[in-house]
């Protein structure tokens, strides 16, 4: 189940959202009820994360690069049944910026002293790297991949989106706050963590309470997505 769904040319990795936009190679996915050794990323292959053996049933060949990233949350996070990694324009930029996502809205305020970071080790097709990438993850639901993209996870689908669309929007604040030319107001850190505390104590609630009305939307647009 996602918000994004692939476009005509899936081999590619291009996805399209419902507002027209679109990300190159964004991946969800989610494991089987009750088995978190089974992972499905988007149209890409079925995985098996404890055997290692990946079935290709659409044929549009094995991503690589997916696979090491979400079968590492899957296989140290054993909480987690929803892993989603995005390549926004607003995320990659954000992830190239030394000191990351700054608490300068009350968007990015939600993932103070919360949201790991994972260095750029170069295209993830190493599987030693999923030690490495799951360490730095911890026990944060949100974490940004330096030069790469976002990376969030959740015990459901909504909590992975909701995850994402709030530090999405951070992101696309960042840089427009950024490219103004004067440095941003900076709330106090009080403030920021008071915030970041109301904001994390109640992301669950908002998740719920969001995800069916998206969910009704998705059904007036494309229904299909259920299958």
């Amino acid at each position: 189940m996602a918000f994004l769904r692939p476009s005509s040319d899936v081999s590619t990795g291009l996805w399209t959202n419902e507002a027209g936009g679109t990300t190159l190679y964004s991946s969800l996915d989610e494991t089987s009820a009750g088995d978190s050794d089974y992972i499905q990323s988007g149209p890409w292959p079925l995985a098996d994360t404890a055997e290692m053996h990946l079935s290709d049933p659409t044929g549009v060949g094995i991503n690589a690069a997916g696979f090491v990233i979400h079968s590492a949350v899957h296989m140290g996070r054993p909480d987690v049944r929803c892993v989603m990694h995005t390549h926004t324009a607003a995320g990659m930029a954000v992830s190239t910026h030394p000191e990351g996502l700054l608490p300068i809205t009350q968007h990015a305020m939600r993932f103070h002293q919360r949201i790991a970071r994972h260095p750029y080790e170069g295209i993830a097709i190493d599987l030693a790297e999923r030690e490495r990438l799951v360490k730095d993850l911890g026990d944060h639901n949100a974490m940004i991949l330096e030069n790469h993209g976002l990376l969030t996870c959740g015990r459901t689908v909504a909590e992975a989106f909701g995850a994402m669309y709030y530090l999405e929007r951070a992101c696309q604040a960042q840089v427009a706050a950024l490219s103004g030319g004067v440095a941003p107001l900076r709330a106090s850190p009080e403030a920021i963590e008071r915030t970041a505390q109301i904001l994390h104590d109640n992301r669950h609630k908002a998740d719920t309470r969001d995800w069916p009305p998206l969910l009704r939307m998705l059904d007036r647009i494309d229904p299909s997505y259920r299958t």
